[in-house]
């Protein structure tokens, strides 16, 4: 499964699922059937359904904690610059707690 994550913006084509917010994404996730995900970092009011960020972050906890999930590819299409940095660096650390257990 596909997933794009975006409050605003239209999924690319309709082979995406379409989230708006944090919980409908880590909902998915749970399934452990996304294969891709492109996220946005701001989704609006944070406080209520969180931001792009939130994500990299579970996804980050839970292949720390779980050596046998495996992350999901994520791309970013967010304008927000500090917010691709800040998701950029998160993605970096899933990608090396995956690493580090293939060196197990």
């Amino acid at each position: 499964m596909k997933v794009w994550l975006d409050d605003v913006r239209e999924p690319p084509d309709s082979s995406w699922v379409w989230t708006k917010n944090v919980s409908e994404t880590v909902l998915l996730l749970q399934t452990r059937t996304v294969d891709e995900m492109s996220l946005d970092h701001d989704l609006g009011d944070e406080s209520v359904v969180g931001k792009g960020y939130d994500v990299v972050r579970w996804i980050e906890e839970f292949a720390f904690n779980d050596d046998t999930y495996a992350p999901p590819i994520i791309n970013i299409h967010s304008a927000n610059p500090v917010g691709i940095a800040n998701m950029a660096i998160g993605i970096r650390s899933i990608h090396n707690i995956v690493k580090k257990r293939g060196a197990k």
